[in-house]
């Protein structure tokens, strides 16, 4: 008899001797693991607010190249004017919060839909389904609060934005950026910690046609995940699955990918740029605009963004920008032409089928952590092995892994999704794509967010809040001693 077996006859012992009350409560309680939503608190001492910020870009940013089928040929009507990211922040907003921001954002229905969607989903399911998240999932941060001041930590006028700090204490920048069917909100757990310990996220929202949703402000429209089947039936003139064989990871979606690859790096230097300017505006401006509303202005960032300590961080697809970036010329230092910008980068299950495996650069210190799940997906395992092996000079079977430049781990019975908040917040969707991850979700989060701070802590110079015992995770590579976690 197998153990499955056995342990399925002991629980049904058990419930038999137990009263009906008993069972009653206990399915009560499976229930409610089921469907109701978790977030992660994070662990840093410092209070949390958050800001978006969209822009119109300069007039020669090609809007449409991501949705293009070949050269001049587009395969939809709607495409976006401005990009958009969400910022996250420490600042002096500590203990009980007189307002806090859903995680679902707004407008709620755009985004429940797009939500929905990744499920195929009608409409009105998704408005009823994700609908009920608006009000009942909120992100433990506060809004319209002042950046962190470290000389008045404590004190009750900052929390009022009535402090005068000067711009002495600057902060580490760190880009995030999602993958398929995300969002700005989607790895708020990771974003929340990283800010919590004293870092500005900018989480973009691509427009790429890759996110869930988008909202379009300046339209009134949403621009919703663009499926590669829909694109390609829309492309070649045939009905959805007509072809069975299809090669999924063809030509055909390589092109479709390498678009949208590139529509993110030139998102992600206009990101830069835009960051570079808001850092850089005039004292006199800041002290007549206090009530702009530039969020970097009105709760005190620009002056404040120690743009020399960034770092690029990305999961899946957002992993495949990570690498892309760090080789990328448009992101190199004007002093050097080899020196990346980028201090550090860490890529989370990073999908390789997209990235340029030609001439793979690995130049500043980099973190992957992947899960489980994504690392048995053999095909793609040996392609970054390939990939990082190359990247070091050699195509020998040596470990990723060399402290001080490349950390290459594994959560053990982690998900893909589980480096986001999506499982937390909707417990329910792994069950019904038949997809069990053995892991505890918040233990996922926690131990990436572990990995990420002292990965951070070793390779910028900002001086980070003291850490606690279990953050010092890369000093054991060697595999010994570690719990939930493989390094190779």
């Amino acid at each position: 008899m197998s153990r499955t077996e056995v342990n399925s006859k002991k629980v049904l012992v058990q419930d038999n001797n137990q009263k009906p009350e008993s069972r009653f409560f206990g399915w009560k309680d499976k229930f409610f693991k089921f469907v109701k939503p978790t977030m992660f608190t994070h662990y840093g001492p410092y209070g949390i607010s958050v800001f978006d910020y969209e822009w119109k870009p300069k007039s020669d940013f090609d809007f449409k190249s991501a949705f293009q089928f070949e050269e001049g040929v587009n395969g939809q009507q709607i495409f976006p004017s401005t990009l958009f990211f969400r910022v996250y922040y420490p600042s002096m907003c500590l203990g009980s919060c007189k307002s806090t921001i859903d995680w679902l954002p707004e407008p709620s229905s755009a985004y429940a839909v797009g939500y929905g969607n990744t499920l195929n989903l009608p409409r009105f399911i998704s408005l009823s389904v994700f609908g009920i998240v608006k009000n009942s999932v909120k992100q433990p941060v506060c809004v319209d609060s002042n950046i962190l001041c470290h000389s008045c930590v404590g004190k009750n006028n900052c929390a009022e934005n009535t402090c005068s700090c000067d711009n002495s204490s600057k902060f580490p920048v760190a880009i995030f950026s999602h993958g398929i069917m995300g969002n700005r909100t989607t790895y708020s757990s990771i974003c929340r910690e990283l800010a919590s310990q004293g870092m500005v996220v900018i989480a973009i929202e691509h427009r790429d046609g890759s996110a869930s949703a988008t909202y379009l402000k300046d339209q009134e429209k949403t621009l919703l995940y663009q499926n590669f089947e829909k694109y390609r039936s829309m492309k070649n003139n045939s009905p959805e699955n007509k072809d069975s064989q299809m090669e999924e990871f063809g030509e055909e979606r390589f092109a479709f990918q390498k678009r949208k690859l590139d529509f993110r790096l030139n998102e992600l230097a206009n990101v830069v740029e835009k960051l570079t300017e808001m850092n850089s505006i005039p004292k006199s401006d800041l002290n007549t605009n206090k009530s702009n509303s530039n969020g970097f202005i009105k709760f005190g960032l620009s002056g404040k963004l120690n743009l020399s300590e960034l770092t690029i961080i990305g999961h899946s697809f957002g992993g495949s920008l990570a690498l892309e970036a760090i080789k990328d010329k448009r992101f190199y230092k004007k002093e050097s032409e080899n020196k990346s910008i980028f201090k550090a980068a860490v890529a989370l299950d990073p999908w390789m089928f997209p990235v340029d495996k030609e001439t793979p650069i690995v130049d500043i210190p980099l973190l992957i952590i992947r899960s489980e799940h994504f690392q048995k997906w053999d095909s793609h395992y040996k392609l970054e092995l390939e990939y990082f092996r190359k990247s070091k000079g050699t195509t020998d079977s040596i470990a990723l892994t060399e402290p001080g430049k490349m950390y290459s781990a594994t959560i053990l019975q982690a998900g893909h999704q589980q480096f986001s908040d999506v499982y937390l917040v909707f417990p329910w969707i792994a069950h019904i794509k038949g997809i069990t991850f053995k892991a505890d979700p918040i233990r996922v989060i926690q131990v990436t967010n572990l990995l990420i701070m002292e990965f951070l802590r070793n390779h910028l110079d900002h001086k980070f809040p003291d850490s606690n015992s279990e953050t010092f995770m890369l000093e054991k590579t060697d595999n010994n001693n570690i719990e939930d976690l493989v390094f190779d």
